[in-house]
């Protein structure tokens, strides 16, 4: 069943990136990662799911309804937490959950408490005296207490202390299995995809590029190599075929994508000092999708050709 599902979202914004025929679908019991750098349209998605934009081309549907027409059905099974959560100062962090539990007819306190314990957040203090990180945090519990069936962060993240970051993820991942809770997160980091997301796109200049399963991440055969090697090694690049290659002080780091057994073969005609081999970063991916694109591209110009 999908929970989200957006079709051809278009969306042209003087003061907000641009959305460009943007589709995904986010699956019922998904945790779902919508990844990409700062600028490339996330935030404006989220705005285009709340309705907060409200005019664009395209569709948009959450639990079957248009935001556009059933926003206030679609809420009341929602939770959200904002990347820069704006309380009153002069509130306290029990008045906005109180608010909340109010408005939601939720009369289980306990649930608060709990969270508010396992946080290590006081509840009795002002906005205006809590940090950015403990701001971040009763955000996510006013948005969780009542169990929602779909869960929207924006940046869940950034600007959290790395005591609490661990916890955040844990609860998160207990929300969806054991309350099968749907997430849909904004990140900036491929690394928040490996270790919590099921399935993930790729947003690039307001353009969803790829929708995968983590386990294609995972699963790939490109790795970035970082080494520091002594001598010239441009002609491994030119036998190998690897692009993307730069310069870091003593290192060169590249993208591989093959065997990394012909790597190595390569590399025993030098003298490596160290090599790092790691998964790749946003940055990579996207290189990566945009040359096997243009590859296709190239293949079926040619194809084209061979058939004139």
């Amino acid at each position: 069943m999908a929970v989200i599902e957006l079709k051809s979202v278009s969306k042209n914004s003087k003061n907000r990136p641009d959305i460009v025929d943007a589709s995904f679908v986010v699956k019922q019991g998904d945790i779902f990662g919508l990844v990409g750098s700062n600028g490339s349209g996330k935030s404006t998605i989220i705005d285009i799911l709340l309705n907060y934009i409200p005019t664009y081309s395209g569709s948009v549907s959450i639990f079957d309804k248009n935001p556009k027409k059933e926003g206030t059905k679609i809420k009341e099974k929602c939770g959200y937490v904002p990347a820069d959560p704006d309380f009153l100062l002069s509130m306290r962090g029990c008045d906005i959950l109180d608010i909340t539990a109010k408005v939601r007819k939720c009369k289980d306190f306990d649930k608060i408490i709990k969270l508010c314990n396992y946080f290590g957040i006081q509840q009795d203090k002002y906005i205006g005296a809590m940090t950015i990180s403990e701001c971040k945090i009763l955000s996510l519990i006013n948005a969780v207490f009542f169990e929602p069936d779909l869960l929207i962060l924006d940046e869940p993240f950034l600007g959290l202390d790395d005591s609490k970051l661990d916890k955040v993820k844990d609860l998160l991942q207990y929300l969806n299995n054991k309350k099968n809770m749907t997430i849909f997160m904004t990140t900036d980091n491929i690394d928040d995809v490996n270790k919590l997301c099921t399935r993930f796109a790729i947003i690039h200049r307001g353009s969803v590029l790829e929708v995968q399963e983590k386990e294609q991440l995972l699963t790939s055969d490109v790795r970035r190599i970082s080494a520091k090697v002594c001598g010239n090694i441009s002609p491994i690049f030119k036998l190998l075929n690897i692009k993307n290659v730069t310069m870091e002080g003593e290192y060169v780091n590249f993208l591989f994508k093959g065997n990394i057994n012909e790597l190595f073969t390569a590399l025993n005609y030098y003298k490596v000092e160290d090599i790092q081999i790691s998964l790749p970063n946003l940055s990579d991916v996207i290189c990566q999708i945009y040359d096997e694109k243009e590859k296709n591209n190239e293949n079926k110009i040619d194809d084209e050709k061979v058939n004139v």
